[in-house]
């Protein structure tokens, strides 16, 4: 079993700047090389613009309230401290704004996946460090920093 933290800046198309999130991770090795996990993340980082519309002066934040999923994660060892790995599954996301005129959110399910690497660290190399690519949704990339401890 391990368990893990992610940072991710989060790309969304039509979106200028990029919100963060911060997720936890639980995974349980089924296989020598393949796991099944589990994540839950919220925003911890919005973005915030202005605009005029029309003659109205409109300001507005953006913001990732969750996302939650389950995914396989195949690894590929490349050597004694370095992995390469490949994520698929499935998770739902939620996504809100607020202006100064009032404020709406929008939730959507979908596959995911990505591909990521992680160095692992330490005597036991029980410390994993890394970095990791997802698309989590059609419109929702992520860039994460990840890590893990394997118990």
């Amino acid at each position: 079993m391990y368990v893990g933290v992610a940072y991710s800046s989060v790309t969304l198309k039509d979106v200028d700047g990029e919100p963060a999130m911060a997720t936890a991770i639980i995974g349980f090795p089924v296989m020598e090389n393949l796991s099944l996990e589990a994540r839950a993340g919220t925003g911890v980082k919005s973005i915030y613009d202005s605009a005029f519309v029309g003659a109205v002066f409109v300001t507005g934040e953006l913001k990732v309230d969750s996302y939650y999923g389950g995914f396989i994660r195949a690894n590929l060892p490349a050597g004694d401290s370095l992995n390469l790995y490949l994520i698929g599954g499935y998770g739902t996301g939620n996504v809100s704004v607020r202006t100064n005129f009032g404020s709406a959110s929008d939730s959507e399910s979908s596959a995911a996946f990505g591909v990521g690497a992680e160095v692992k660290l330490g005597a036991s190399k029980a410390h994993h460090f890394g970095i990791e690519w997802a698309r989590y949704f059609k419109d929702a990339d992520a860039l994460s920093a990840i890590y893990r401890f394997k118990f």
